[in-house]
């Protein structure tokens, strides 16, 4: 992309992360940015959408990582525990048909983005109660699911079950950290129907953006692995108070 006599570089930038950070209006950003109108604006939106999917996104997102894999429901985000987000699938219609269990399905049976292929035998998923109709399908592939357990009717977990049970939740909180700063770009809130066909894309930029410019929820690594020392070396540690 190359500076015009309508804009500059910086400025197509500009306007395309004001859109998607602040879901300003074009009209808006027109004014603000001093641009023609919002066929100018569209149209540098259009050009860098372009340039970013073609020549940032693939060196900042993609399954190229060995890794423990953490699954959730916002699009479909997977990240390992530095928060970076290694790729993103769907939309899927929020209706009767979709859910986590039966997109993951899809995903599988599917191989979307040779995910399949790149999974081995004793890879680790790691999934909250939502993927649970999907955990057979998992552990046929070869993976090893890891999932909070279930009461299945009894009033309260034993001592080795609430332990696992934290030290998976422990994990899954990287999740909704990550889902949340997707959700942060303002964009998203509200789509125009003449948008939805560049969703995708769009999706995979933001989350390129995030893995580009994150700052690590945990300032030091070396406490939080000592830390999943600790719950490893207690997970099997009886509760004297039950005695």
């Amino acid at each position: 992309m190359r500076n015009s006599k309508l804009r500059s570089v910086r400025v197509a930038l500009a306007v395309f992360l004001a859109k998607f950070r602040l879901g300003l209006s074009n009209r808006v950003l027109a004014t603000i940015f001093d641009l023609k109108g919002n066929r100018t604006v569209s149209k540098i939106i259009n050009q860098l959408r372009q340039v970013l999917t073609i020549d940032f996104v693939p060196h900042r997102i993609g399954l190229n990582h060995k890794l423990c894999i953490v699954m959730d429901d916002t699009y479909i985000p997977i990240q390992n525990q530095d928060e970076y987000i290694l790729a993103v699938f769907g939309p899927f219609l929020a209706d009767g048909h979709n859910n986590n269990a039966s997109i993951i399905q899809h995903i599988m049976k599917n191989d979307d983005q040779g995910i399949a292929s790149w999974l081995h035998d004793d890879d680790v998923i790691i999934v909250d109660h939502g993927f649970r109709d999907a955990v057979n399908s998992m552990e046929e592939l070869g993976l090893c699911v890891e999932i909070p357990s279930f009461l299945k009717g009894k009033k309260q977990f034993s001592t080795q079950e609430a332990n696992r049970t934290r030290t998976i939740t422990k994990n899954l909180l990287h999740n909704c950290i990550v889902n949340g700063k997707t959700k942060e770009w303002k964009y998203f809130n509200y789509l125009q129907n003449s948008s939805l066909r560049f969703l995708p894309d769009d999706m995979d930029i933001v989350c390129a953006l995030h893995n580009a410019f994150r700052q690590a929820v945990m300032r030091d690594p070396t406490n939080g692995i000592e830390l999943a020392k600790i719950m490893l070396e207690q997970i099997q540690k009886e509760n004297e108070l039950d005695k």
